[in-house]
């Protein structure tokens, strides 16, 4: 078992010490947590690849690129705020035409992803800001290709 130090800010701290069974084993509830949420991700990680496409998904990151978020900004992004990006770089930089997906089918579905997804969409994007030089085929695994080779396309992101 890995031993690490974290630094936690005080609220995060205070609902750990009010969640754990144990008083002394502030480790494991912290395990917890991170377990279940990545169990959580991972559903919606599997909901959202049934719904999008690789491309579809590399033109969301693209356009998620850059964007920082956090927890305070989480109801924005479930209403709406993933959704607006998407249709933003649509409209002003061409991000369907680079992906070659279409506007309209990808601005609908981001729109009507549920909460679960959403969330899932979020790590993603996420993960993707901090894969700097990653294997995109890899972050997009789950993510049925839209025709043959387009897995290709997810290797590197196009220069904007």
């Amino acid at each position: 078992m890995a031993r690490i130090t974290i630094t936690l800010p005080d609220d995060l701290a205070a609902r750990i010490e009010e969640r754990k069974a144990d008083p002394q084993d502030r480790s494991g509830e912290i395990a917890h947590i991170l377990a279940h949420h990545f169990a959580v991700v991972a559903l919606g990680r599997r909901r959202l690849a049934q719904k999008l496409s690789r491309p579809e998904l590399m033109a969301v990151l693209d356009v998620m690129n850059g964007c920082y978020w956090d927890a305070s900004i989480l109801p924005m992004m479930l209403q709406g705020g993933i959704s607006a990006n998407v249709s933003d770089g649509c409209a002003l930089d061409g991000t369907h035409e680079t992906w070659e997906v279409d506007r309209d089918h990808l601005c609908h579905t981001v729109r009507d992803l549920s909460d679960l997804e959403t969330i899932a969409l979020l790590d993603l994007v996420h993960e993707f800001r901090n894969r700097t030089g990653a294997d995109w085929d890899e972050l997009a695994s789950d993510f049925k290709p839209a025709w043959p080779g387009a897995g290709d396309r997810c290797q590197e992101v196009p220069e904007t």
